[in-house]
């Protein structure tokens, strides 16, 4: 075997190093390229991780948002119901009164002759006759005045306000006379009040105290011309109207609902 010098062995030596040395490097770079790449996904998960938190709790706050509108949608729907049914039953029991009077009423007057006197004995004086006025006659009501006064009333409990007013105004032009012109026109007022016709309202409601002051209805017109003035934000007029509605009907059902109108009107600041 042939030896070899010493110089070849040590130039074979020192690759020998370098050759470990770039094995060793490498093997560390790979390690912290590694490490790098496990430290991106862990910061990406973590980043997911609150972005996930962050929109469940958006949207448990959409949801939250969510059903209070509904409520409040709810609760207005309620609202509108109750103030309904309450018009409507006013409106039906008013109705009903005034199928009773309309049916107690006779299509045609029935006349009451006289009592023939009968003649005095000769020999007793004559009395001398007391002179009294006679009766108030009551207006003769026809059929046609009768179904014309349903039918207008009837369109109004059915919610046809403009139908209705337009029935009431042909009314009391047909029969200005009638004894329901009162009510006809205290409910064509009612016709123009829950059409928000506030003005025309006014108007109508005003002629019922003028025209029929002495009437059922004219407390009623009294009432609705303080609401009326109320809804036109008109408070001065329309404290004035309730007050007065206090002082001329006390202890009355109008009296008691113009007290609660006056209170809500001082709670509102108004």
């Amino acid at each position: 075997m042939q030896r070899r010098p010493a110089a070849f062995l040590l130039v074979l030596a020192i690759a020998a190093a370098g050759a470990a040395q770039a094995q060793t490097a490498g093997s560390t770079d790979e390690r912290l390229m590694l490490i790098e790449q496990r430290l991106d996904r862990m910061e990406r998960t973590l980043d997911n991780k609150a972005l996930i938190e962050m929109l469940q709790r958006l949207e448990d706050l959409h949801e939250e948002v969510r059903l209070l509108r509904g409520d409040a949608e709810s609760n207005r729907h309620d609202l509108r119901n109750l103030v309904s049914r309450q018009r409507d039953m006013y409106l039906d029991l008013d109705r009903r009164l005034q199928q009773l009077e309309v049916e107690g009423v006779p299509a045609t007057a029935v006349e009451t002759p006289p009592p023939v006197a009968q003649p005095a004995a000769p020999s007793q004086p004559q009395p001398i006759a007391a002179v009294t006025a006679p009766p108030a006659a009551q207006p003769v009501v026809t059929q046609e005045e009768r179904d014309a006064y349903r039918r207008a009333f009837g369109l109004l409990t059915d919610g046809q306000y403009d139908g209705a007013a337009t029935a009431f105004e042909k009314f009391l032009k047909d029969y200005p006379q009638s004894r329901y012109a009162a009510n006809a026109q205290y409910w064509l007022g009612e016709a123009y009040y829950v059409r928000r016709d506030y003005r025309t309202a006014l108007t109508e409601f005003r002629k019922v105290m003028d025209q029929f002051a002495d009437s059922t209805k004219a407390p009623d017109a009294l009432l609705k011309l303080g609401f009326t003035h109320y809804e036109l934000q008109e408070w001065d007029q329309a404290r004035r109207t309730l007050n007065d509605v206090r002082t001329r009907f006390p202890n009355s059902s109008v009296a008691r609902l113009a007290d609660q109108r006056l209170k809500r009107m001082s709670e509102e600041g108004r």
